[in-house]
């Protein structure tokens, strides 16, 4: 195998670690219909990394939104 699945993004989307080959060690976006993209963030093709770095600041973002939501 080539890939490792990282996470659904929901509606046939996934996330994928490239484990081969020149690619290795970056994540692309991939969907069932056949579309296959680079995650890139500002023009720079992210590693597993900076992949999971982005993912994780957003979720704490999210919770911290959600969290300061609910005290209001």
């Amino acid at each position: 195998p080539g890939i490792i699945f990282l996470s659904e993004y929901g509606c046939g989307g996934y996330y994928v670690l490239v484990i081969n080959g020149e690619q290795s060690g970056k994540v692309w976006f991939f969907h069932s219909d056949g579309y296959l993209n680079p995650c890139c963030i500002e023009g720079k093709q992210l590693n597993f990394y900076d992949w999971f770095e982005n993912w994780l600041d957003t979720s704490l973002n999210q919770l911290n939104n959600d969290f300061a939501e609910s005290k209001s």
